[in-house]
């Protein structure tokens, strides 16, 4: 899977802060709502903490694929989300502070869409060296490229 097609530099959020697992979903989601990926916002926000509160999306390395399916969602897209040091408390039910968030938008009308670029960045983040590269990442630009060449 190619991950240029879902990446570009507007969509990386570097040394982000946030309280909550609302928070740092607001983050995520904007530059999904800017791209004209996510046409409402609300209703994402909802289906994300609604699948959230499912099961949590936090691996133990700390990386978190916050995803959902909606149907304010136009296309599938991506934002990734670098938090600044020491992380965030993003699941509660995880002692797990993360860093690195991959925040997928799946669209209603396509529900299994997104397995592909779901395997693909949790290939991507089981890997040390491949996750500490990216979270060392100084620019919004050096981070999606890094991304993008990766082949999965």
């Amino acid at each position: 899977m190619k991950l240029a097609s879902f990446l570009a530099a507007d969509r990386v959020v570097l040394n982000f802060t946030a309280a909550s697992t609302r928070d740092t979903l607001e983050q995520l989601v904007a530059p999904l709502v800017k791209a004209d990926i996510v046409a409402d916002a609300k209703q994402f926000m909802a289906d994300l903490l609604r699948r959230e509160a499912e099961i949590t999306t936090v691996m133990d390395n700390g990386v978190a694929l916050p995803h959902a399916r909606s149907n304010a969602v136009r296309r599938l897209g991506l934002t990734v989300g670098i938090a600044a040091e020491p992380g965030i408390q993003y699941s509660p039910e995880s002692p797990t502070r993360s860093r690195l968030f991959f925040c997928i938008a799946v669209p209603g009308y396509a529900p299994t869409a997104h397995i592909p670029l779901l395997q693909a960045l949790a290939k991507f983040s089981r890997e040390p060296s491949r996750v500490d590269k990216l979270l060392h990442s100084k620019s919004a630009s050096v981070a999606a490229r890094y991304l993008i060449n990766f082949k999965s």
